[in-house]
């Protein structure tokens, strides 16, 4: 498991989200990949892996990367899900005409 420090924990009850600032130390390896980091914050929070958001920073030069996370209440739909959906209705309105 990676080893997480908390910078910064707060909730948005209105948008039903936690946001993390949170910080990676690995010296002597490369920065850690966004799975690897997502299912530490799932494990590490006590939340589902499909509803993590992540972005990493890495510090030039250092061996750490600063990470901003979002664990949601409810499940993400993410925009490529939203846009094949809409195509296939289309397809399919095609088709019975």
């Amino acid at each position: 498991m990676i080893d997480l420090k908390i910078l910064e924990e707060s909730e948005n009850k209105i948008l039903k989200r936690r946001k993390l600032d949170l910080i990676v130390e690995h010296p002597g390896a490369p920065t850690p990949k966004k799975d690897d980091i997502i299912k530490s914050i799932a494990e590490k929070f006590k939340g589902d892996v499909e509803k993590i958001e992540v972005w990493m920073f890495s510090d030039k030069g250092f061996p750490r990367t600063r990470i901003k996370a979002y664990i949601w209440e409810e499940k993400i739909v993410k925009k490529k899900e939203k846009e094949k959906s809409a195509n296939a209705e289309q397809q399919g309105e095609v088709n019975e005409a």
